[in-house]
């Protein structure tokens, strides 16, 4: 926008700027996916851009859930370790909802790995 003033401003257009996804990712993911290892996204992306990758990347589909930080912070543990299960994408999350998630998945006795 330019103007000379707040009630005088003219709209000139829209920047939209995407993080793409790199390189190795998608073979990474493939390779996972045959080696049957199960992928979870944790990001502090909103839920449209996550599920909008984990799309692209082919693990994100429509038996899978996206959770996000605030609804962690309103379960309790076992209502987390047992929603995990289908759960591949945790947006708008923090460095303490993601350790929460791989202390969910360690106690359903699964390894788990951050990156």
């Amino acid at each position: 926008c330019y103007g000379s003033d707040l009630k005088n401003l003219v709209y000139v257009g829209n920047v939209a700027i995407m993080d793409p996804i790199r390189n190795e990712v998608p073979e990474t993911v493939h390779t996972l996916h045959q080696n049957s290892i199960r992928l979870v996204m944790i990001t502090g992306d909103s839920k449209n851009i996550a599920v909008s990758i984990g799309h692209k990347l082919g693990f994100h589909g429509p038996n899978n859930v996206a959770i996000s930080g605030d609804m962690i912070d309103n379960m309790t543990d076992q209502g987390l370790c047992d929603m995990m299960m289908n759960v591949s994408i945790v947006y708008r999350s923090s460095p303490r909802h993601k350790m929460k998630v791989i202390k969910a998945l360690q106690k359903r006795k699964k390894y788990a790995t951050l990156r």
